[in-house]
């Protein structure tokens, strides 16, 4: 297992919770320049190939079909736990995999509940052109008889703070609150913020009074150990 990360500064990373895992399984960490990340990708998989292997290419944030696929099959397991009780449903939404997994999912098992993607990083000029694109890939590989227009997704920009694992006091204290209050635990660059954005909205009617909404919890948990922000809690 190789893992390629871009930073010009791998000693901030010596205590991320989530290398020491990687290391922990036996991961092979690469660092390089932002813009040498697919030619070291691609040195990686020949070096792989070259020793016997038959590798598996997996970009920045799992962004793919079978990760996409994967919240696909997650909707339609929630489908067969339950009947129907929700009205929204919110996300963090990154890459784009989770949010169009999820998307086509509910279109699929849940077709009048409408999914909310909070973004953790991207401006929504950008953000949602990827979505989409995920979108229409899943959609095509399951056959679907129609497919979703740009306009039918839901994604919002206003809690990006200053970008990827950029957060502020409301979200650190909006942690605090929620882990006393209800026993769940964010983190400050995914679920804190998705939440975040979701409290927002039904503080200012963006969700009607009445609605049941679920919010979709993808994790995270390593970003709050990691995060030395967090101490002041």
């Amino acid at each position: 297992m190789k893992l390629v990360i871009h930073n010009k500064h791998p000693e901030n990373e010596i205590y991320s919770s989530n290398l020491k895992i990687a290391r922990l399984c036996g991961a092979e960490v690469i660092y390089c320049e932002k813009e040498n990340v697919a030619l070291v990708m691609e040195d990686a998989m020949n070096d792989l190939k070259a020793k016997g292997y038959n590798p598996f290419y997996i970009w920045g944030g799992g962004h793919s079909l079978e990760g996409s696929y994967a919240y696909y099959d997650a909707v339609k397991y929630v489908k067969e736990q339950q009947s129907h009780h929700f009205n929204y449903v919110y996300i963090a939404s990154g890459t784009g995999t989770t949010h169009a997994g999820i998307h086509v999912g509910i279109k699929s098992f849940f077709p009048t509940v409408k999914v909310h993607g909070i973004s953790i990083a991207r401006n929504r000029n950008k953000g949602i052109i990827e979505i989409h694109k995920s979108v229409l890939e899943l959609e095509k590989h399951l056959n679907f008889p129609s497919f979703t227009n740009i306009d039918d997704i839901s994604f919002y920009d206003d809690f990006i703070v200053d970008g990827y694992e950029s957060s502020c006091d409301d979200i650190y204290f909006l942690i605090k609150r929620i882990a006393k209050t209800d026993g769940l635990l964010l983190d400050p660059t995914y679920t804190g913020k998705a939440f975040w954005g979701m409290m927002n909205h039904i503080k200012n009617g963006i969700i009607p009074s009445g609605s049941n909404v679920l919010f979709w919890h993808t994790g995270g948990l390593l970003n709050l150990f990691s995060d030395n922000r967090c101490n002041f809690l």
